[in-house]
């Protein structure tokens, strides 16, 4: 009978530690978003503090089919520091580019005119466009949130 006290016990108490552990924020670098059947990974942050540019590298794979990768500049594409500064984000090595299934792609993001003492950016937003080879009608957008990303200063030039 205690056996089975205890353990009811700890069924209620357990739900309450993982709320608890839920609400806690996140302290390393981490990614919010994307689309469905893609694999994402951030890889870092290098920048080049003579330049005043960092370059940002993530790799994602799709699982399933070919892809056309798009990933457009504009309003939704942006940087911030943790002095609320914005900075305009662009694709450094290409825009667009056709991956196959099961295969690793890189993209860098570019991200100029930092000035110094910046050290982390707390986010960073980049439109992902992904349209299936062959399938008319198969654009799919989303934003990819990039949070706590730090900048590993020393870097001459783009990775």
């Amino acid at each position: 009978m205690k056996k089975i006290s205890f353990l009811l016990a700890l069924l209620l108490v357990l739900p309450g530690c993982t709320l608890l552990y839920g609400v806690l924020p996140p302290t390393g670098p981490m990614l919010r978003g994307g689309l469905p059947g893609f694999a994402y990974r951030l890889e870092g942050c290098t920048g080049s503090a003579s330049e005043g540019k960092a370059w940002i590298t993530f790799t994602f794979q799709h699982r399933l089919a070919p892809q056309s990768v798009y990933l457009p500049s504009g309003a939704n594409c942006y940087a911030v520091d943790a002095y609320g500064n914005r900075y305009r984000v662009e694709a450094a090595n290409g825009p667009s580019r056709k991956c196959r299934a099961g295969v690793t792609e890189r993209f860098t993001l570019e991200v100029r005119g930092i000035p110094p003492g910046v050290d982390v950016f707390p986010i960073v937003c980049q439109t992902f466009v992904s349209t299936t080879e062959g399938v008319g009608g198969s654009r799919r957008e989303c934003t990819l949130e990039f949070r706590n990303i730090p900048i590993q200063w020393g870097a001459d030039t783009a990775p």
